[in-house]
């Protein structure tokens, strides 16, 4: 057995490379639903497998250390996005699609306290 100074570990991708892992879209290209009614209108990041999808590469990085309440609005952004995504969806389920594990709870959380219990929230890594 050969010994080696060092092993292989995936590194973690930026919003436009996790984008493109998840969805198989290139950047600037989104997938767009409006509600015929209403004509409320969304760019989601992709539709696979029956779901829109919402790609999250690093929930507010800068917030890792944080505990509790994101400062700024920052939840409240979410939640925001999270309605209107279900405003549009048009009976579809929404997936988003999560890049680091410890992420999934939070947003989890984040939108349970925003009320929004239509979304699943996923981790899906690069490999």
């Amino acid at each position: 057995m050969t010994q080696t100074p060092g092993n292989q570990q995936p590194r973690e991708l930026n919003a436009e490379e996790y984008n493109e892992f998840i969805t198989g879209l290139p950047d600037g290209i989104t997938y767009q639903v409006q509600d015929p009614v209403t004509k409320l209108m969304y760019d989601f990041d992709g539709f696979a497998n029956g779901h829109l999808i919402w790609t999250i590469a690093n929930f507010d990085k800068q917030f890792d250390a944080v505990v509790g309440p994101l400062p700024g609005g920052i939840e409240q952004a979410y939640i925001e996005s999270a309605r209107l995504q279900d405003a549009v969806r048009q009976g579809y389920p929404i997936m988003w699609c999560v890049q680091k594990p410890q992420d999934v709870e939070r947003l989890r959380a984040v939108l349970a306290d925003g009320g929004v219990t239509s979304i699943v929230v996923q981790h899906e890594a690069p490999e």
